[in-house]
């Protein structure tokens, strides 16, 4: 099976060298909207492309309201912020996932809570999240409080992990009952839906990641979406530095990290293209799906599938391996190749920062985690 998919892949990428796992894909109007901002020397957060950008991501994911920032941790780290986390307080979030959430939550003083995942979406399990809040959590009238530590759980962030939603509206239901903070991690599923609904709109806040291997890119980026104007503008003002230092605004908690004019050009032109985009992922999820089906019996390998409800945008396509141990063979013999291959990250509840960290059981991230190989997923 291993030289075989390599073939396969090179054929699709039309490369007969190296084939990576996602690379931008520029063929718009990046160059004339980059070179529009040097002339203008407009290339701060202050050019108008920024606004634009802004204006095409709330118009494409249907928020009313969309604030770019210079990356997406940033975004995220705005998001905490306005939902009080600091010193004394938890953020429940899940372990399979990039380490950037715990290292926001982690920058803040915070501590994170690690629910495990669903095998069947990769994303929080909304029971295991009921359970464990009903053991743990008690609510007041200052908010949600873990009644073993004491602390304030002042939001839940779980992860459509590759572009694969999670049962979000569910997470929803259970943040809704305990007043927490629902903060959406949808900086991998940028196109995604779940029952009609674009991923990143089911939460108070949604998170966009536009980074240089993303779906589509800024060069690097995140955008915050809401419905609410008094959040949105706190948002913005969180995310700038006021010109005066004795400014009545310049209170403590407030950095500068407003996506400038130079990546929201790039954004501008990626996003006039942003539904081919997501066509062309779909359609090289198609046919991986149509070459591995010979191989699911015999090699016990199948293509991680759309799931019933589920619309993802296809940004990384994954292998399912029966037997961790193939898993590992067909990495290092597709990477040998030249085609790049990847497992997913380590559990960032076994790094040794958050090893002691509070949650439920990660069984099911454990295995997902030792049993899934990503393949190359670019735009071709």
């Amino acid at each position: 099976m291993h030289s075989n998919t390599v073939r396969y892949i090179r054929n699709l990428f039309r490369s007969s060298g190296a084939v990576p796992l996602h690379a931008p894909r520029f063929v718009g109007n990046e160059k004339n909207y980059l070179g529009s901002c040097i002339e203008s020397v407009e290339v701060s957060s202050e050019g108008e492309y920024v606004e634009r950008f802004e204006g095409m991501v709330s118009e494409y994911c249907g928020a009313r309201h969309a604030v770019a920032f210079n990356a997406s941790e940033s975004a995220m780290r705005v998001a905490l912020v306005l939902a009080g986390t600091g010193p004394d307080c938890e953020v429940l979030t899940q372990p399979l996932a990039h380490a950037m959430t715990a290292n926001t939550v982690d920058s803040l003083g915070a501590e994170p809570i690690f629910i495990d995942v669903e095998r069947k979406t990769m994303g929080m399990d909304p029971d295991r999240l009921r359970e464990f809040l009903a053991y743990n959590a008690e609510v007041r009238d200052e908010g949600c409080f873990n009644r073993r530590t004491q602390r304030r759980i002042t939001a839940c962030v779980p992860v459509h992990i590759l572009g694969f939603p999670c049962r979000i509206d569910e997470i929803r239901t259970v943040c809704d009952e305990y007043g927490i903070m629902l903060i959406e991690d949808a900086t991998e599923a940028f196109g995604s839906s779940y029952k009609g609904t674009m991923a990143g709109r089911f939460g108070h806040c949604g998170i966009y990641g536009f980074e240089g291997h993303k779906i589509a890119t800024c060069g690097d980026g995140g955008v915050l979406v809401c419905d609410d104007e008094a959040l949105a503008e706190a948002a913005r003002s969180t995310g700038t530095i006021p010109y005066l230092s004795d400014a009545k605004e310049a209170a403590q908690g407030r950095f500068s990290c407003r996506m400038s004019n130079l990546n929201a050009a790039v954004g501008c032109a990626q996003m006039e293209h942003m539904k081919t985009i997501v066509t062309k992922q779909r359609d090289l999820a198609r046919r991986y799906q149509e070459f591995f089906a010979d191989y699911e019996e015999e090699e016990e390998v199948k293509l991680f599938r759309v799931k019933k409800q589920s619309e993802p945008n296809c940004w990384l396509n994954a292998l399912l391996f029966e037997a961790p141990e193939d898993r590992d063979a067909f990495l290092d013999a597709t990477n040998a190749e030249g085609v790049a291959t990847s497992a997913l990250w380590p559990l960032i509840s076994d790094l040794p920062r958050f090893c002691e960290c509070a949650g439920t059981d990660a069984d099911n991230a454990r295995w997902l985690q030792a049993h899934i190989a990503t393949l190359p997923s670019g735009v071709r």
